[in-house]
């Protein structure tokens, strides 16, 4: 049977992961703390990606939400994901999909998934932490002076003086980064178990 299940449980396996990763690297000297805090933020960002593409393309077939309620769609489902893949590359003449901001997502599902959806309706909800994510992860890959620009921002949040702070510093810092996180935590903990309350509310997991 076709479930969201399948992307919510996966998506806790990993990440249960990556925190256990993220904590026992604590004992190690900081040159190997900040690459491993880097490598686990792109991780991250690619396992999150992956799983909310994977929940959309079972929502527009019709796939109903965890605690039991369909999607509301503007067309009918599609027979498959494949199918649904297709049509929205063939749609928006693209080679492949990127659901890493609201705009894309949104231009993707326009026409499919009714707006006031709940997926829809609760990424945009959580956008904000999502962006920041996304211009932390896209300046640990890219390092550019464009990615920068995007990155001093986020860490601007938490820190007054941003020289000298590179993504692996911001991502080791134990400074409160979203609200209602334990500053106690390191930024990247807080994104880990950020990201796991976001999956379960997209998916409408009742545990």
């Amino acid at each position: 049977m076709v479930t969201l299940g399948t992307e919510y449980n996966r998506f806790n396996a990993v990440t249960t992961k990556l925190l256990d990763i993220s904590r026992n690297a604590g004992s190690l000297d900081i040159p190997y703390q900040k690459l491993i805090a880097e490598t686990l933020m792109l991780r991250l960002f690619y396992e999150l990606d992956g799983c909310i593409e994977g929940i959309v393309l079972k929502l527009v077939r019709g796939t109903p939400y965890l605690d039991g309620n369909q999607p509301q769609l503007l067309r009918a489902p599609f027979r498959s994901q494949e199918a649904a893949r297709q049509h929205i590359l063939a749609t928006h003449r693209k080679y492949y999909l990127e659901w890493t901001t609201l705009n894309k997502t949104q231009t993707y599902l326009r026409g499919i998934v009714d707006p006031n959806d709940h997926f829809l309706v609760t990424r945009a909800v959580y956008n904000s932490v999502y962006e920041d994510m996304r211009n932390v992860r896209n300046h640990v890959a890219h390092n550019t002076a464009s990615t920068k620009a995007r990155f001093i921002p986020v860490v601007r949040r938490i820190y007054a003086n941003t020289a000298g702070i590179s993504p692996a510093k911001y991502l080791l810092s134990r400074r409160n980064a979203i609200i209602g996180y334990a500053g106690t935590e390191t930024v990247l903990s807080q994104y880990i178990r950020w990201s796991r309350l976001f999956v379960k509310t997209l998916t409408k997991s009742p545990i």
